[in-house]
């Protein structure tokens, strides 16, 4: 119970606190916390959910869609680089001319736009409708859109960013370990005991590291922590290494504190 006079922020408040806290964190319309001119080609990774549709959709509302939920990434390129990148992702959107040449949409490959072997699992399970041969509805929909984006996921070992309130945390944790073949890694316990390290052997103590982590940000002291968490951070990350199994990474919110978002970036996109 808090004390009187002190207000619990929701959620969304403090998620938006954290990336104010930060020079290249965004949070996109998902309330998913992003690093700012994310590449084209994570924002298609990250945002499968938009690259299922049933009929044609021109290039600009395709654009329009992916900007809408990313409005800091870099932006989707033109065509012909854009076929490329979707195909790298897996989409199965292909480019068709229309009648009268010059225009065109991106078509979905026929057999539908999205993958029922897979797809149909957590909707069986969480709809109350009875039958999953019945159409779905926006809810049902968008259910499918992301059991397929966990199956794509874990299949390609793309990056994929799950935001949830912090009271489910646990429970979508359990339930991802159950469902995929997981390595579990939780940063606090990886960049900790790394920054430890780092300090002990600059010859500081770790009650000044304390003291540093409450003063402003820019202060002298705040910018002495930030050059020891920039050297432990290699070692903290070392342990992400795991080149044949699916890394589930929890608790990632020192490094929005740290300003240290594209750190991850760099790694996810390192050759293994």
């Amino acid at each position: 119970m808090l004390p009187d006079g002190v207000i619990a922020l929701a959620d969304s408040r403090l998620l938006q606190l954290a990336v104010a806290a930060s020079k290249s964190a965004a949070v996109s319309a998902r309330g998913e916390v992003y690093p700012r001119e994310m590449d084209a080609k994570r924002v298609l990774q990250l945002a499968q959910g938009a690259l299922f549709v049933s009929t044609d959709i021109a290039i600009d509302e395709l654009q329009g869609r992916l900007l809408a939920r990313y409005p800091d990434a870099a932006p989707l390129p033109t065509r012909p680089e854009l076929d490329q990148l979707l195909s790298d992702v897996g989409s199965r959107l292909t480019w068709v001319e229309t009648a009268g040449g010059g225009k065109g949409a991106y078509r979905p490959a026929a057999g539908g736009s999205s993958d029922s072997s897979t797809s149909t699992t957590l909707v069986a399970r969480s709809s109350d409708r009875g039958s999953t041969h019945e159409p779905a509805g926006p809810a049902e929909q968008a259910t499918r859109d992301f059991e397929t984006r966990l199956q794509l996921a874990h299949r390609d070992g793309s990056f994929l960013v799950l935001m949830v309130p912090l009271k489910s945390a646990a429970a979508a944790e359990a339930r991802l370990r159950q469902r995929f073949d997981l390595l579990y890694r939780n940063f606090d316990e990886l960049l900790i005991p790394a920054l430890k390290q780092t300090v002990a052997s600059a010859g500081a103590s770790w009650e000044t590291v304390l003291r540093a982590d409450g003063t402003p940000v820019g202060s002298r002291d705040w910018t002495r922590l930030q050059q020891l968490v920039a050297k432990a951070l290699p070692h903290a990350l070392d342990g992400l290494h795991a080149p044949d199994r699916t890394v589930l990474l929890t608790h990632p919110g020192l490094l929005a504190r740290y300003d240290q978002m594209q750190s991850l970036s760099r790694r996810r996109h390192r050759p293994q």
